[in-house]
């Protein structure tokens, strides 16, 4: 995610065009009551930059056309799915690409999707997760649905598992998958967020059933703080739950027990030397698995890469072959 939390026409900008719509009212007097405001022209030009970015950016697969499904394996069973969702100005591509997910997907034996979010007016994708992150501009988008649709569309895949689906999202993707998580329970089986948070108010999330959910986070991201707060540290946003927070709510609505337990150890970045991921399970769930990854030393990329990868499939391994889907 860039640090660049919201960008604006430049005052410069705004002025000229203040200026310029006062010549023409000076001039075209007959005209003022239907001429727009200079804050009008401005929202116009803005959104006019938008919608050229969006013609001149390299156009992708749609995501259900991005589906990646392995070849059938020698017992002719169905492969999980994993929905992969991007950061904040980062892609579906950029995902797969820096994962290498085609080859680990074949290695591994699991489908993937990973899908666009559209673009704000500074030309970023990203997902509208909620209060906290990342829809800077207040546009009128429903990722919610969307997810749906694509998740609902890859299913019909007679290859892929209707009965193990699960998000893994990272930083505004890791936001996203949590509010997915409320939102679509029924079509999931669980998520994984890499450096995001939950809900700003964990109220308003009332899941229609329980899932697996596993927060990956560096104790030491300046970004999305391990222990809570303002997303690039900027008091002006709502604030995001800790990432024990996060989990802590998790485990309540699976009716987990509510003191986690340490233990085994995970290398998920190798950028620091030995085993320094631990694992903090809460047991006795009722259903689903709720997990913290605490990245000692890890900063807010530290849990992308291809080691969390492969943690993430022994995870999906471990959880079995789950339970049909709702209607």
């Amino acid at each position: 995610m860039s640090s660049a939390a919201l960008h604006r026409v430049p005052g410069a900008a705004c002025l000229l065009l203040a200026g310029l719509a006062s010549a023409c009212r000076s001039s075209e007097p007959t005209s003022r009551a239907t001429e727009p405001s200079p804050e009008e022209e401005a929202k116009q030009l803005v959104a006019d930059a938008r919608r050229e970015l969006e013609r001149e950016a390299p156009q992708t697969a749609e995501a259900p056309q991005r589906l990646y499904v392995p070849p059938p394996n020698a017992t002719g069973g169905r492969w999980p799915l994993l929905v992969f969702l991007h950061g904040l100005g980062g892609s579906g591509a950029g995902l797969v690409e820096s994962l290498r997910l085609r080859e680990m997907a074949d290695a591994l034996g699991f489908a993937f999707m990973a899908p666009d979010g559209p673009m704000d007016y500074s030309g970023r994708r990203f997902w509208n997760a909620g209060p906290s992150c990342c829809n800077f501009d207040r546009l009128e988008v429903d990722h919610v649905a969307a997810l749906g649709q694509w998740i609902g569309e890859a299913l019909r895949e007679p290859g892929v598992d209707p009965k193990r689906v699960y998000l893994v999202g990272f930083s505004n993707g890791g936001f996203m998958a949590y509010r997915a998580a409320c939102e679509l329970a029924p079509l999931l089986r669980g998520i994984f967020s890499i450096a995001g948070a939950g809900p700003s108010d964990a109220t308003k999330c009332q899941p229609a059933a329980k899932l697996s959910v596993v927060q990956i986070h560096g104790d030491r991201d300046p970004i999305v703080k391990f222990e809570g707060g303002h997303l690039f540290a900027d008091k002006r946003r709502p604030r995001h739950p800790s990432a024990e927070q996060s989990v802590a709510w998790w485990a309540k609505l699976d009716a987990c027990s509510s003191t986690s337990e340490e233990g085994r150890v995970l290398d998920l970045d190798p950028r620091i030397p030995g085993g320094e991921t631990l694992v903090s399970s809460f047991p006795g769930c009722a259903e689903g698995r709720v997990e913290l990854w605490r990245i000692r030393g890890g900063d807010h990329a530290a849990g992308l890469s291809r080691y969390s990868v492969n943690a993430i499939m022994n995870f999906i391994r471990d959880a079995g072959p789950g339970h049909a889907p709702a209607p």
